[in-house]
């Protein structure tokens, strides 16, 4: 597996199914990971679970279609853990 230690990656719609384990994954190889969902406790669920398996995480909540809650959250993400390096778009 690739080391993804130091790196911020964004997982759009990664609080479910197979985007979540994708979230999971980069979690496991050591990224700093952020999740992005419409449904702010799946959010907030994910987020815990992806902290409980030892990796940095955030999320936020936006509807794909509202491209000024998207730039909001990416900018809330980048305040905090610094450039992306990874953007996975599932949702």
């Amino acid at each position: 597996m690739l080391d993804f230690s130091g790196k911020t990656v964004l997982v759009v719609g990664g609080t479910s199914g197979i985007n979540r384990g994708v979230a999971e994954l980069f979690a496991r190889q050591g990224a700093r990971v952020a999740v992005a969902s419409r449904n702010q406790e799946k959010v907030s669920a994910t987020v815990r679970a992806l902290q409980a398996l030892g990796g940095e995480a955030a999320g936020f909540s936006a509807d794909v279609r509202d491209a000024a809650a998207l730039a909001a959250g990416v900018t809330e993400v980048s305040d905090r853990f610094g450039e992306l390096d990874v953007v996975v778009s599932g949702a």
